[in-house]
């Protein structure tokens, strides 16, 4: 017998008997969402999961073979995503639901990091163990503010150096005169 507050998200089911005009025996689905208080199970369905479904737990079992996660990593451990110049950036899940995305700058620097939190992360929770199923959307916006804060950062240090040469060397300037039109 399958205990549905036994399952997780992580969790697939796999059709083993006709379900109404879902006949794709041996389809894999995703389990998006258990309510073990209703004793509902929802999950996604066909290619890319753009049909979703929704069963009581006796129907889970008697239409649908649980398949157990594969073991998967920790996603509150540092993982690559990508460079900026030259640059490693890593991520990793926070406790909150976030991202915290990385890299390095100027190599005498150290770091500069920025966290990206959906605006919904109060009604959706990044678990752990869900490494390839991470916001895509998510990664990508935590990318682009990380790279926006590494070229601001890259910025203000060449309008420091410009004013540093600019002070040192005001007492040598000479003025010009511009041409009359």
């Amino acid at each position: 017998m399958i205990n549905i507050n036994e399952l997780t998200i992580d969790h697939k089911i796999k059709l083993k008997k006709p379900m109404g005009c879902f006949d794709n025996l041996g389809e894999v689905c995703e389990i998006v969402k258990i309510d073990t208080d209703e004793n509902v199970i929802n999950f996604r369905f066909d290619v890319d999961g753009v049909h979703l479904g929704v069963m009581s737990g006796d129907e889970l079992e008697k239409y649908f073979d649980v398949i157990e996660p594969a073991v998967v990593p920790d996603d509150y451990e540092w993982h690559p995503y990508g460079f900026i110049d030259g640059y490693q950036v890593e991520y990793q899940a926070l406790k909150n639901g976030g991202i915290l995305m990385e890299t390095a700058y100027d190599r005498d620097d150290g770091t500069i990091s920025v966290e990206y939190c959906h605006p919904e992360n109060p009604y959706r929770q990044i678990k752990n163990g869900q490494r390839g199923k991470f916001y895509e959307d998510d990664l990508k916006m935590a990318f682009f503010k990380l790279k926006k804060m590494y070229y601001g950062t890259l910025y203000e240090g060449m309008q420091k150096e410009v004013m540093l040469d600019f002070v040192k060397n005001k007492d040598k300037l000479e003025p010009v005169e511009a041409d009359e039109w």
